[in-house]
């Protein structure tokens, strides 16, 4: 296809802006561009021959996303042999406080299987690259794990990014408080799990 439309970022953290860069390399001009930014079916922005002679399309087009959702911009081009060519892009907007309470969700679930003896469900918590060398640790610390996670403070987030979070806990061991951080990744399929401690 000679017309192609690409978007920078398509996953970002709200409020974010996204950027739309039309690019024709073909010989036949752009008439006319429709822009649907969230794929609703109604034009939010409408960029006519006059305003792509003047230059409207040399720079990226600009849309700020506010709110948290999967976007699925349609953008319709028009040539001037009037074929219309349609290309529709997807925007992931995340909220930090979304990721972080799942990521809390993630450690509270594996906590609990650990204080309840369930050696199992908990390594599900797990990334995979993870589960052998925690999976022992766990094997071999459970009849006291009881102990271990109700002394743990609660979870707080140090850095959270789209797919990998740090967080920290403090335990007091032998009379000092220690912090302890976490790492957690979103795998491919979308879910968050513990990769390290």
């Amino acid at each position: 296809n000679l017309l192609s439309v690409d978007v920078t970022p398509n996953q970002a953290f709200a409020p974010a802006t996204a950027s739309f860069t039309i690019t024709n390399s073909g010989l036949v001009g752009i008439e006319m561009v429709e822009l649907d930014f969230d794929g609703n079916g109604a034009t939010d922005q409408f960029i006519t021959f006059e305003q792509i002679h003047a230059g409207a399309l040399k720079n990226p087009i600009k849309h700020d996303y506010a709110e948290p959702g999967l976007y699925l911009p349609k953008i319709t081009i028009l040539d001037r042999n009037n074929n219309s060519h349609t290309e529709e892009l997807a925007v992931s907007i995340q909220s930090k406080v979304q990721i972080n309470q799942m990521i809390k969700g993630v450690w509270n679930g594996m906590n609990a299987a650990l204080a309840a003896g369930n050696h199992g469900l908990a390594t599900k918590y797990l990334t995979g690259s993870s589960q052998p060398g925690y999976s022992r640790i766990f094997y071999q610390l459970l009849p006291y794990m009881n102990d271990i996670v109700s002394g743990y403070s609660n979870l707080e987030p140090m850095d959270t990014g789209l797919t990998y979070g740090e967080h920290a806990v403090s335990e007091v061991v032998d009379g000092t408080s220690r912090i302890f951080l976490i790492q957690f990744l979103q795998d491919y399929n979308g879910v968050w799990r513990v990769e390290g401690m």
